[in-house]
């Protein structure tokens, strides 16, 4: 792809992969898990939050190698970052719980995500402010 950056690819990839999980997740939660409700409710839960955050992943790496900013395109690479590894974190904790397994990264995995859309926002007002000739 011309004009973005090979660690942008990489975070466009990774976001892919979420996505793909996220569909996994949720085919496993309809299909394989239909008697077992608390397990399904927290399969979905993950599928969705998967689902929701890969796309924004992908908007902050391709995003961030266009703001004429280059403080506000490192806010939103941050922002890529923190929405990616939180959403990891997050539902892989959820799919953990689903499976009697330990959830403890959860809260973590939400703060990266609530911390990711504020850098994605600073990163958006940044560019959006910054003069033309930067």
């Amino acid at each position: 792809m011309k004009g973005v950056s090979r660690p942008a690819l990489a975070l466009v990839a990774l976001a892919a992969l979420l996505g793909a999980a996220g569909v996994a997740a949720g085919a496993h939660a309809a299909h394989g898990l239909a008697g077992v409700e608390r397990a399904r409710d927290l399969v979905r839960l993950a599928s969705q939050y998967a689902l929701l955050h890969a796309p924004a992943v992908i908007l902050a790496a391709l995003l961030a190698d266009r703001l004429r900013s280059a403080w506000a395109g490192r806010f939103v690479w941050l922002a890529g970052l923190a929405l990616l590894v939180g959403a990891l974190l997050f539902c892989g904790s959820l799919l953990a719980l689903a499976f009697d397994g330990p959830g403890s990264l959860a809260p973590l995995g939400g703060s990266l995500l609530l911390l990711g859309w504020l850098l994605l926002a600073l990163g958006g007002l940044g560019g959006l402010l910054a003069p033309a000739s930067e």
